[in-house]
């Protein structure tokens, strides 16, 4: 979606400039809020520093409106809120089955599928590296009813699955949503220029600043959780989450 958006408002999906390349986790911005340095900082302030750290990111920022990428969960970890609603008018909110985001968040972070499986449905995960700022993700049933729910902002929901199918249609929706035009010739060369076997072309020729030291961002894509995943792994997802899920279009079976 970020390398569609790229391709629509700048005419090329380069992996070096992606739209909502800013995301709310820099570290030089929580080091500007910061009383003391970033290793130092206990889970506690991680959380209460979030709000400061991301509304400091305009004042570094030229582009207005200002694209933010986000993997918080619209949670309030130590009673303060990881997203501040006074800095967004509108979410682009992009949900993936679960049993595909553990395989995904498996790759990603270099652990075996049972770890990714625990960290999706744990109400307490947070993601973090020791390095850069964490992640404050919950689970994945309250992440996507956090965003989904929300009262205090507009939220677009698109299903990844959908927007593999028809990425012109994902992305002329998403681009009326945030208010642009969209002239179907336009829409339809940016979803093609950042189309998933050219951004994987281009990330193996130059690298990704987003890629994981485990391997490269851009893996397979598609479904893969019925030949890759245990099915008793499958079904704790499914145990879990299998209300939301259902409620999202997706198979249980």
């Amino acid at each position: 979606m970020r390398a569609m958006l790229a391709a629509y408002f700048t005419g090329q999906a380069r992996l070096g400039a992606l739209l909502c390349s800013r995301g709310d986790t820099l570290p030089y911005a929580y080091q500007r809020v910061a009383h003391k340095p970033l290793e130092e900082l206990t889970m506690a302030e991680w959380a209460c520093l979030a709000c400061a750290a991301t509304l400091h990111i305009p004042v570094t920022a030229v582009e207005r409106p200002l694209a933010i990428k986000s993997h918080h969960a619209r949670t309030n970890p130590f009673g303060v809120p990881v997203v501040p609603p006074e800095l967004c008018s509108k979410a682009v909110y992009i949900v993936r089955d679960p049993r595909d985001v553990a395989l995904s968040l498996a790759r990603h972070l270099g652990v075996d599928t049972e770890t990714s499986v625990g960290i999706l449905t744990d109400p307490s995960a947070v993601l973090y590296d020791g390095k850069r700022p964490p992640h404050f993700i919950s689970d994945w049933s309250r992440h996507a009813k956090s965003w989904m729910g929300a009262k205090d902002m507009q939220v677009l929901m698109v299903r990844y699955e959908d927007m593999l199918a028809d990425p012109v249609a994902a992305l002329a929706g998403s681009l009326q949503f945030l208010g642009e035009q969209t002239p179907l010739e336009r829409v339809k060369v940016a979803a093609d220029a950042a189309e998933l076997s050219k951004l994987q072309a281009q990330e193996q020729a130059e690298g990704f600043l987003e890629a994981s030291e485990h391997g490269r961002f851009f893996g397979p894509g598609g479904s893969r959780w019925r030949r890759e995943m245990d099915p008793a792994l499958a079904g704790r997802i499914v145990e879990v989450h299998g209300e939301v899920m259902e409620a999202l279009g997706y198979d249980l079976s």
